[in-house]
């Protein structure tokens, strides 16, 4: 069984991208196929831009959370710049820094002593995602069609993500939550997310079945994608995905399980600093400032001298001394325990159908998992169809070698 090398101009998609690009050949200057007109590309060759959509996603988280917490409309437009430039950009960082890498090549046939690039071979970007290549210039803008419909939904359910943590954490300064209540939140919600996500893959998989050996076998499945994809975590708390779900269960387990560490180290912090754990940063009662400033109230009230036999100035100076001596272990700790239970209700309340986060968390997971079925059913008619116009592309191109 003979490989299709690959030439130049040969169209490549990435399943991290929003747009197909085309395979630059520079490593090399003299070797062609047999119509002369396409430079053999070799494992050190790279591509163009396919608009990267991890920026995108992060971008939409920032945004998200901003739009939660009442940033401005300039610092939203800011985000959303920033993140489409850096997304535009990625590519050609990958390409200067010789990140990831060309898997698969053949490990027989060089030219100038480089490895050449196969019909099998893909590229493991270090962003993420798998760069592979396409003959066919229909089926390669179908592919990549493809994995911008997953990569629109992965972004505007970033966007949900960001809006809830954004709202989240205005809870938790509004209510004078501390950090351990705010974790308490976060891995209540990833639990729930684990949950999820579960039950999403369940219905995708109970709804599409299994792939088939001819979807398998067709020419547009390469093992980069299906096989061992080296895809990064989603950023955004809702996302689907059988890896990931498992990814984030076991990071927020960690948490969980160190939710003892969590309340002791707090405390300690707490004792240490003769914080108010239950006030917050944003409203400690020991303040010099508003300590001084009650004071020159006293002082305007009783007069220079008399101010020191008020009453008012007695219970401030009792308040003063109280905090300087720090509040005890058994009380610390239980403020903490408090603080976790109640970021663990704050962010819990984010999922609750009656509320308006709610209702916009779970219409969004209804249009993911309706998103992933059909984003999968296209993408098995696809592996379908390009068995012929794929194969036709190949020949026209020529130069094939003798399988290893």
């Amino acid at each position: 069984m003979k490989k299709a090398i690959l030439p130049s101009k040969v169209y490549l998609v990435c399943s991290s991208g929003m747009m197909k690009s085309e395979l630059v050949v520079f490593s090399q200057g003299t070797v062609y196929n047999d119509k002369k007109n396409r430079l053999i590309a070799t494992k050190e060759d790279r591509f163009g831009d396919f608009m990267c959509k991890y920026a995108l996603i992060l971008g939409a988280l920032v945004a998200g959370a901003l739009v939660a917490s009442g940033g401005s409309l300039a610092a939203i437009l800011f985000t959303v710049m920033i993140a489409t430039g850096i997304s535009l950009s990625m590519c050609a960082i990958v390409n200067l820094f010789n990140g990831g890498g060309w898997k698969k090549i053949h490990p027989k046939v060089y030219v100038e002593k480089k490895n050449v690039l196969t019909d099998k071979s893909y590229f493991s970007c270090p962003i993420g995602g798998t760069i592979i290549p396409i003959y066919d210039k229909n089926i390669a803008s179908q592919q990549a069609e493809i994995f911008r419909n997953k990569a629109t939904t992965e972004i505007a359910m970033s966007f949900i993500g960001g809006w809830m943590l954004g709202g989240y954490g205005a809870y938790c300064v509004s209510a004078q939550v501390g950090f351990g209540g705010y974790m308490a939140g976060m891995t209540s919600g990833y639990f729930l997310n684990v949950g999820v996500n579960i039950l999403q893959d369940e219905i995708k998989n109970q709804v599409n079945g299994e792939m088939t050996d001819s979807q398998k076998d067709s020419p547009l499945f390469n093992e980069g994608i299906y096989g061992a994809p080296n895809d990064l975590g989603y950023y955004a708390p809702k996302m689907s995905g059988d890896e990931n779900s498992v990814k984030t269960g076991v990071e927020a387990r960690g948490i969980h399980d160190n939710r003892e560490e969590i309340i002791r180290k707090g405390t300690e912090n707490a004792q240490k600093q003769r914080v108010n754990p239950n006030a917050g940063p944003l409203n400690n009662p020991y303040n010099k400032n508003k300590f001084n400033a009650r004071e020159k109230e006293i002082r305007k009230q009783y007069g220079k001298h008399n101010y020191r036999r008020s009453e008012e100035w007695k219970s401030m100076q009792r308040e003063k001394a109280s905090f300087n001596r720090g509040l005890g272990q058994k009380e610390l700790t239980s403020r903490h325990t408090k603080n976790l239970r109640d970021g663990g209700k704050g962010f819990i309340n984010g999922f609750d159908p009656r509320s308006s986060a709610g209702q916009l968390f779970w219409a969004g997971t209804i249009f993911e998992t309706v998103s992933n079925i059909v984003i999968e059913q296209d993408q098995r008619a696809l592996l379908d169809a390009a068995a012929n116009p794929e194969a036709i592309a190949k020949q026209k191109l020529g130069v094939f070698a003798k399988k290893a």
